[in-house]
């Protein structure tokens, strides 16, 4: 087994399969059954962005996405998941939110990248502008009204 390490914004290093967790999302493949059935949690999205969390942010918005707009059964990567949506008739907002989520996904899971706070940011928008549109009847758990 190869391990990478490379270090974070904050010079610590970080373990290659050292994978950060989100609290309250939904794994990004393999069986969701017992997920599907809880609304979206974007407080995790809101708080680890408060404690300067960023990669931990973009992670958690992207699996608050994947569980709240709920368009794909069983295991998808992140682009096949984005086809199902599109087909799935979500809005154009709706899509332009999720790719928009998605790219940022693929930067902090697959490049390495280390978000900063306006990407972050721009993720928890993103997030709760998609599941605000959406006409599923999921709401999006702790959005400031």
């Amino acid at each position: 087994m190869i391990m990478r390490r490379r270090r974070t914004s904050e010079g610590t290093v970080a373990s290659g399969d050292d994978s950060e967790q989100p609290t309250g999302a939904t794994p990004v493949s393999g069986d969701t059954s017992e997920e599907s059935d809880r609304s979206p949690d974007i407080t995790a999205v809101r708080d680890a962005l408060s404690a300067g969390a960023y990669s931990r942010a973009v992670l958690s918005g992207y699996a608050a996405l994947r569980q709240g707009l709920a368009v794909a059964e069983g295991p998808a990567t992140h682009w096949e998941f984005y086809r199902m949506a599109a087909d799935s008739g979500l809005s154009e907002a709706q899509l332009d939110a999720l790719r928009e989520v998605t790219e940022a996904f693929e930067r902090v899971s697959f490049a390495g990248e280390a978000p900063d706070e306006e990407t972050a940011a721009t993720v928890l928008e993103r997030v709760r502008a998609a599941l605000d549109e959406g006409d599923s009847g999921v709401e999006a758990a702790g959005a400031d009204d």
